[in-house]
């Protein structure tokens, strides 16, 4: 004879992962390399607060985004600072429009 359950048990809960958290962290990561990752940063942001809202999955995911998409934004504004400071240093040793062009 086959032991019965007293109580049928429910299925367990189901939450689903949000979707702007998945996204913030794919354009952190590929916005190391690229601008991108700022787009990453306010997605993350935005998912931040649709997961605090609603309970859906994913907080870790968009605070991740969000992290490298600082890192994202503080690595574009080295690389510009960069073109910005050698392209005076190359400006201040010259004539100014052209090279001795006599």
């Amino acid at each position: 004879m086959k032991p019965e359950q007293p109580y049928p048990q429910a299925p367990p809960e189901r939450r689903d992962i949000n979707g702007k958290s998945v996204a913030a962290l794919v354009l952190g990561t590929v916005g190391l390399c690229s601008p991108v990752g700022i787009i990453g940063l306010f997605i993350g942001y935005s998912a931040r607060k649709e997961v605090n809202a609603t309970g859906q999955l994913g907080r870790p995911l968009a605070t991740a985004g969000i992290v490298l998409g600082w890192i994202s934004a503080a690595g574009f504004i080295l690389i510009i600072l960069f073109y910005i400071i050698a392209g005076a240093a190359i400006w201040a040793g010259s004539d100014g429009w052209g090279d001795n062009m006599n």
